[in-house]
């Protein structure tokens, strides 16, 4: 048994010693790091830390160099940058402008935020999304807050909270961006443009004082904690255009009940999650018919003032007949709310034309 297990050893060393050792070369390196880039692998090229997504689009996940003028590469591995993720810039302190380049269309939360050098930010066109606190803390934008409390890139509201009472968002704002309104404990109302379409997550968060609101029929999507912890909001009408809402959209708000429409999302989403709900009467009232003016002395109602009309209205008087409401409408010819012998002379000289009737 010894004999066979030495031999089995020796063998084994043979074929080992049998294969050459082949160096890990860095392309080889490379290699093995983007085997699986269009999925969660990182890359990197210069300064940039980079995926690859499933549609051959990078997202910068993560900046490495000093800062300065950064003019952001529109490609990285061949490959377009269509996304600034969550983080990619934060703390990079020695940042002090940066360009943005054509192609990005998504900046990730706080990619921006603590950069505290950073005065002059260049935007394409093609950004649609901005997330949140994308650059909380940063000079560029207390300065942009100096121009107007309501901070806005490409229709995109990114931050409004150093706004105070009541607040109008000017037409032409599409999104509500995340966070933007977040903790603004003096915001008291505001006014939202048709032109929005989604509200962002925690968009409204902590808005104590809140009371007062509307959402447009224009909007789709209530994001997640929209309205978390606004303690002053009692109502809010969900139009049916609202087809998605986040997780906790409304917790924390003691005193809500929602407004929803029968059947719409809003309902289902307010059922599934305990909040209390009315829904909207949408039965068509009815359209209240006016009366015909009256056509005084034709107390007959066949169109014509004549001594028929008097021989019926005396009858009336006393009590030999009775009156329809629009006679008695065209009996009153002086006006008083009464039918009396005032009115029945006043036809009577209407017929021999010496007094004109009220048209």
């Amino acid at each position: 048994m010894k004999r066979m297990r030495m031999t089995a050893a020796i063998c084994a060393a043979l074929m080992l010693t049998a294969v050459p050792a082949v160096p890990l070369t860095p392309m080889m390196e490379t290699a093995t790091i983007s085997v699986h880039a269009e999925d969660t692998e990182k890359l990197i090229e210069g300064d940039y830390t980079y995926t690859v997504d499933a549609n051959g689009n990078a997202t910068i996940t993560e900046y490495t160099g000093d800062g300065g003028d950064v003019n952001i590469p529109s490609t990285l591995g061949g490959k377009p940058v269509t996304v600034i993720g969550e983080d990619a810039f934060k703390n990079c302190t020695g940042l002090t402008a940066v360009t943005i380049p054509e192609g990005v269309k998504a900046i990730g939360d706080e990619a921006f935020r603590y950069c505290s050098s950073l005065t002059s930010v260049t935007f394409p066109g093609s950004v649609t999304v901005i997330g949140g606190w994308a650059f909380d803390d940063t000079p560029w934008l207390a300065a942009q807050h100096e121009a107007d409390p309501l901070v806005i890139v490409n229709g995109i509201l990114i931050d409004g909270t150093t706004c105070e009472g009541d607040v109008t968002i000017p037409e032409g704002v599409t999104t509500i961006g995340g966070l933007a309104f977040q903790s603004c404990t003096s915001l008291t109302s505001i006014v939202i443009p048709e032109s929005v379409t989604v509200i962002g997550k925690a968009a409204f968060a902590g808005c104590k004082s809140l009371a007062s609101l509307t959402i447009p029929e224009s909007v789709t999507s209530i994001g997640d904690y929209a309205f978390s912890g606004c303690e002053s909001l009692a109502s809010l009408t969900i139009p049916k255009s609202v087809t998605e809402i986040g997780d906790d959209a409304f917790s924390n708000c003691p005193d809500l009940t929602l407004s929803v429409y029968k059947d719409s999302y809003a309902q289902t989403y307010a059922e599934e999650n305990s909040i209390p709900y009315v829904l909207i009467d949408e039965s068509t009232p009815e359209t209240p018919t006016d009366a015909p003016a009256p056509a005084y002395g034709d107390i007959d109602e066949n169109g014509a003032v004549s001594i028929m009309d008097v021989i019926l209205l005396n009858k009336s008087l006393l009590g030999g007949a009775t009156l329809s409401d629009a006679a008695k409408a065209n009996a009153d010819v002086d006006k008083s709310g009464e039918i009396d012998t005032t009115d029945a002379l006043n036809v009577l000289k209407a017929v021999v034309k010496l007094v004109t009737l009220p048209v």
